[in-house]
């Protein structure tokens, strides 16, 4: 499945600089907000582009 996570928003980007030993404690801080938050606008592009064709 390919990731719909954007790695230059602030949080992914933080996440993926510290490393595996931060990974988990940064997915139960806001992590998995961050990727929903992306999912989202992939829902929404792919609404207005249906919605243009």
């Amino acid at each position: 499945m390919k990731r719909l996570i954007r790695t230059d928003s602030p949080t992914c980007l933080n996440s993926f600089k510290h490393g595996r030993d931060k990974w988990d404690e940064l997915l139960q801080d806001g992590l998995d907000s961050c990727i929903a938050k992306e999912f989202q606008t992939a829902l929404e592009h792919i609404w207005h582009y249906n919605q243009q064709h």
